[in-house]
């Protein structure tokens, strides 16, 4: 008898592991899934790319990957490792991509003082009421928060949240998107 699960994360792998020993077999293959962050440019305050920017500046894209996926996967553009990945000192040269993160957020700090934000700001964050999703939510309201970013959440079942997404009526939201070929011309 075989049973497959797909798209498990990193962490309920390891507890499949760690309960069903030789039993099971976990293959980890590459996925064209990643994570983003939507800023809606058509309202403040990210309708300034100063803040955009900041934003930007201020995700510690290592940490992310460590926390909201157990260390799993890894830090690229839109296109994943291969054929057409964004050489990495192009993905380097990405406002937030660079290896010291405290300088990042210094430069973020000024990015937000020149668009008259320098205390922060407080907008809503609209997220799907769902795991994997909540959890990334929580951890984006923990990483703007040194900058005085202030997102209170609002949780939408995912149909709310597509109408919402799609009405652009929202200010900031945690996504996800797979891609169904790895070829930008497809």
């Amino acid at each position: 008898q075989l049973h497959l699960i797909d798209g498990m994360d990193g962490e309920d792998a390891r507890r499949v592991e760690e309960q069903f020993g030789d039993l099971v077999a976990v293959q980890r293959v590459p996925s064209y899934s990643y994570s983003n962050i939507l800023l809606n440019s058509r309202r403040a305050p990210f309708n300034d790319k100063r803040v955009r920017e900041a934003v930007s500046l201020a995700i510690n894209r290592q940490e992310a990957l460590d926390v909201l996926r157990q260390g799993f996967g890894v830090i690229g553009s839109l296109m994943p490792p291969g054929k057409w990945e964004l050489a990495p000192e192009a993905l380097g040269a990405i406002p937030g991509n660079g290896p010291d993160h405290e300088a990042n957020l210094a430069r973020a700090r000024e990015l937000l003082a020149e668009a008259g934000l320098a205390d922060g700001f407080e907008v809503k964050m609209t997220t799907r009421r769902q795991g994997v999703f909540e959890a990334q939510a929580v951890w984006i309201q923990s990483a703007l928060e040194p900058l005085g970013i202030r997102l209170p959440l609002d949780l939408q079942e995912s149909a709310a949240f597509f109408d919402t997404l799609n009405a652009g009526n929202f200010d900031i939201a945690p996504y996800a998107r797979t891609i169904d070929v790895n070829d930008p011309a497809a």
